[in-house]
């Protein structure tokens, strides 16, 4: 991923590149200019960025994008379970799940961006962030003259550190001023802990304990630690360290293009409507450049004005292509909205994932082995199929599928699927809510092989 990932946490900036791969810079920031990861004063801020990208990737640095990364107490990540109240619509519950939310956390909606984003036929992925983080990352950025490609929770990005199978695990962080507990599952988050001392084991291993079994009957086991070698609690728990060290890496390995276009992305909560989004990389490019515009790119210490201009005679890298296509799309594609609400709710439709439906099959003929060569047909496309048997029928010639309700957004796909196997395929009635499976498929004699 190329363009400058900034981090700021501890009052400390740190800034890679893969100008220089696997080098993290960094600088500490005195209190008043950087509290924490709060942005006192974002000019300051900004001239302290540029004079890092000079010092470390020189004078004539290439033009490229900025990304910026979060850090863990700066962000909400919750789920949301589906609607099971069919007198409400899905889009009004998620609404008002989002409202519930924000009150436990104690965030104003007013203040706080906000989105949904369904993960799995149950769950969606609630995340929010206060609105002042992001205006004060807008302003350094517009200081610097740099389009702002994407503003990212590093604690998002800890799933894909993984092997991608969704399964419940905890990731333990260490870094200068507490240990962060990151609760993941489904390839989401769904909680953040933390404690303040480090060297406190007992109080650690407290709420590991107690965090493993956190809105769930059956204990996490998997824990994955980052900073921490040697960590242990007892045969409980199977800890794993991490190859990583910074998070600014962790974005370099594992950033990419659906990453800018997703719910992860925080700049894709900002309410600003769009008229056409046939092509996300000029969306996001756009967005940008409707809020930097707000608040120009000239203003500053003189030592900024000079950074802009060499920067403005460098070649411009690849990753400047989103500050070239805002002057081209900022005008035909984003439209300024002055009612615009601060909180936008995303509901987008899910990315549906063979590996999250649980299936049955059965064999509904006389054929011997037709359940089990089902099932491994099923299985190589990715499907979960958690029991095979034999129907009450034996005649049957079309293969033929019944969904739970929840679960019927999988009826093209999954037919789709078949219809490579079989010649006839029907769709019987709903299932059962409360069958351990989603979905029963019922094998039949009409298949293409």
């Amino acid at each position: 991923m190329n363009g400058y990932v900034i981090f700021l946490a501890n009052s400390i900036v740190r800034i890679s590149s893969q100008i220089i791969p696997d080098t993290v810079f960094e600088k500490k920031v005195s209190d008043d200019i950087l509290l924490g990861s709060k942005i006192l004063d974002p000019k300051a801020l900004s001239e302290i960025i540029g004079q890092l990208i000079f010092e470390n990737y020189g004078s004539k640095a290439p033009k490229q994008v900025l990304h910026f990364l979060i850090d863990l107490p700066d962000f909400y990540p919750k789920f949301i379970l589906s609607n099971k109240n069919e007198s409400i619509s899905e889009q009004d519950f998620i609404e008002a799940e989002i409202s519930k939310k924000l009150t436990d956390l104690e965030l104003n909606a007013q203040d706080t961006f906000v989105s949904a984003l369904k993960i799995a036929p149950f769950v969606y992925q609630f995340l929010a962030v206060k609105k002042e983080i992001i205006e004060s990352l807008l302003e350094v950025s517009s200081n610097l003259g740099l389009s702002l490609a994407s503003i990212v929770p590093w604690g998002m990005l800890l799933p894909s550190l993984m092997t991608n199978t969704g399964e419940p695990e905890i990731f333990i962080v260490a870094s200068e001023d507490r240990v962060g507990l990151v609760l993941s599952e489904l390839n989401g988050i769904y909680h953040i802990g933390s404690i303040k001392d480090s060297t406190d084991i007992h109080g650690l291993t407290d709420l590991v304990k107690k965090l493993s079994v956190y809105e769930r009957s059956k204990p996490i086991k998997k824990i994955y630690s980052m900073n921490m070698p040697g960590l242990t609690f007892g045969d409980d728990f199977e800890v794993t360290q991490l190859s990583f060290t910074n998070p600014n890496l962790i974005f370099l390995a594992k950033a990419n293009q659906e990453l800018l276009e997703s719910q992860t992305n925080l700049l894709n909560l900002l309410p600003l409507p769009v008229k056409q989004r046939s092509n996300s990389l000029v969306y996001v490019g756009a967005v940008t450049a409707a809020l930097l515009v707000l608040g120009g790119v000239a203003f500053g210490p003189k030592y900024l004005k000079n950074f802009q201009n060499n920067l403005a005679q460098a070649p411009a890298s690849e990753s400047s292509v989103l500050s070239e296509t805002k002057e081209n799309t900022s005008q035909s594609t984003v439209e300024a909205s002055p009612t615009a609400k601060p909180t936008e709710i995303s509901v987008e439709k899910p990315e549906l994932k063979r590996a999250y439906l649980k299936i049955r099959v059965e064999n509904g003929t006389s054929i011997a082995g037709l359940a089990g060569r089902t099932r491994d047909y099923l299985t190589n496309l990715g499907y979960e199929v958690v029991a095979i048997g034999d129907a009450e029928e034996s005649n049957r010639e079309a293969v033929l599928i019944r969904f739970k309700s929840a679960n019927s957004i999988y009826k093209d796909l999954v037919v789709s699927d078949l219809n490579k196997k079989f010649t006839k395929v029907e769709i019987g009635k709903e299932l059962d809510a409360n069958l351990t499976y989603d979905t029963l498929i019922i094998a039949g004699t009409a298949q293409v092989n």
